[in-house]
C-alpha cells in the first residue's frame, strides 16, 4: 500500500485528476509544467495515483486524447507504475476490474501497461486476489491472455486459497478454463516458478554476504 505517502492537497491534485480523467492531454501538460509537482508523490483521498486515474477513465465516455498517449505523458513524467491504493489495487488491477465497462478499451489499456509500463502482471490486493484471478473472475479471456503472457502466474492463490481457475470454473467461464490449460499458461506457471527460485536464491546469496561480512568486522574488532 501507499504507507508513509501522503497526498497531496489542494485544488491542484483535483485538477490534475479531472484533466486525466476527460483525457485533456495539454491542460495535463501545462498544468504539471506550471506547478512541477511529482507524480511520484501525488495521490488523492483514497492513495490513487496518477496511472489509477487514467484507469479510472474508462468509465469516461469521451476522451480528448487516447490512453496512449496519456499513458507515455504519465510514464515520461515518473508516475508510479505499481504503487498500491488504500484497497491494495495496482492502476493494472483497477484497470481489470472496470473492464466491464470499456471491455476493449481496456484490453488496450491493460497492454499499454504491461509493454509500455511494464508493470508487475502479478501484484495482489489487500485479499491476496491477482490481475489474472479478476480476469477469471470476469471470463475477460483476452486480458487473462495478455497477463499470462507476461508472466502472471496461474497458479497463486488468494488469501482465502482461491486460483485463477477455481473462479474460471466457479463463473462458468468456459474460455478462460481453455485459456489456464493452455501452453500459454503453462509457460507462464514455469516461469513464474523460475523467478520465485531465482529471488530466493538471491535472498539466500544475500544472507550468506551479510554473515561473511558480519564474520570479517569481528575478526577485525577483535584485532
Amino acid at each position: 500500500m501507499a504507507g508513509g505517502r501522503a497526498a497531496m492537497g489542494g485544488n491542484v491534485v483535483l485538477e490534475l485528476k479531472y484533466h486525466i480523467l476527460n483525457g485533456r492531454l495539454a491542460q495535463a501538460k501545462k498544468l504539471l509544467a506550471a506547478t512541477q509537482m511529482s507524480l511520484e508523490d501525488t495521490l488523492d483521498e483514497d492513495g490513487n495515483t496518477a496511472l489509477h486515474w487514467l484507469a479510472q477513465a474508462l468509465a469516461e465516455p469521451e476522451q480528448e486524447a487516447t490512453q496512449q498517449e496519456m499513458l507515455a505523458f504519465l510514464l515520461q513524467n515518473g508516475a508510479p507504475k505499481n504503487l498500491q491504493n488504500y484497497l491494495g489495487e495496482t492502476p493494472l488491477m483497477l484497470a481489470v476490474r472496470l473492464a466491464i465497462l470499456e471491455p476493449e478499451k481496456a484490453k488496450t489499456l491493460v497492454e499499454e501497461l504491461l509493454v509500455k509500463g511494464r508493470v508487475d502482471p502479478g501484484r495482489a490486493d489487500l485479499v491476496g486476489e491477482t490481475p489474472l484471478m479478476e480476469a477469471a473472475a470476469a471470463s475477460h479471456e483476452g486480458i487473462g491472455r495478455l497477463l499470462l503472457e507476461h508472466r502472471a502466474d496461474p497458479n497463486a492463490e488468494s488469501s482465502s486459497g482461491l486460483t485463477a481457475m477455481q473462479l474460471a470454473e466457479e463463473h462458468q467461464a468456459d474460455a478462460f478454463i481453455q485459456l489456464l490449460k493452455s501452453p500459454v499458461a503453462a509457460r507462464a506457471a514455469q516461469e513464474a516458478k523460475q523467478e520465485d527460485a531465482q529471488g530466493r536464491s538471491m535472498e539466500e546469496r544475500q544472507r550468506l554476504a551479510e554473515l561473511r561480512r558480519e564474520k570479517q568486522v569481528g575478526r577485525y574488532l577483535r584485532g
